[in-house]
C-alpha cells in the first residue's frame, strides 16, 4: 500500500517542508541569486581593474624604476649565495 502525501494517517512519505518553509527558502534562493549576480559584476570590474593595473605596472617607465630600485636593493643587501 502506497502512502500519499495527504494520507489520513498524517504520515508524510515524502518529507516535504511546510509551505511557510518553502516560501522562506524561495526568498533565500532569490536573494542569493541576486547576490551572486552582483558579485559576478563586481568580479568583472575587478578583473578589468587588475588588467589596467597590470598594464600600468608593466609600462616601460614603471619597469625602469623597479629595475633601478631592485639594483639599489641588491647593492644594499647583497645575497649570501652570490659571488662578488
Amino acid at each position: 500500500m502506497l502512502v500519499g502525501i495527504n494520507s489520513n494517517s498524517g504520515y508524510n512519505n515524502y518529507n516535504l517542508p511546510s509551505t511557510s518553509t518553502m516560501k522562506k527558502t524561495s526568498g533565500l534562493v532569490e536573494a542569493m541569486s541576486k547576490h551572486l549576480d552582483a558579485k559576478q559584476k563586481t568580479n568583472t570590474n575587478t578583473n578589468t581593474y587588475n588588467l589596467s593595473l597590470y598594464k600600468q605596472l608593466t609600462s616601460p617607465t614603471i619597469t625602469k624604476k623597479l629595475v633601478k630600485k631592485n639594483q639599489l636593493l641588491a647593492k644594499l643587501f647583497p645575497s649570501k649565495n652570490k659571488k662578488n
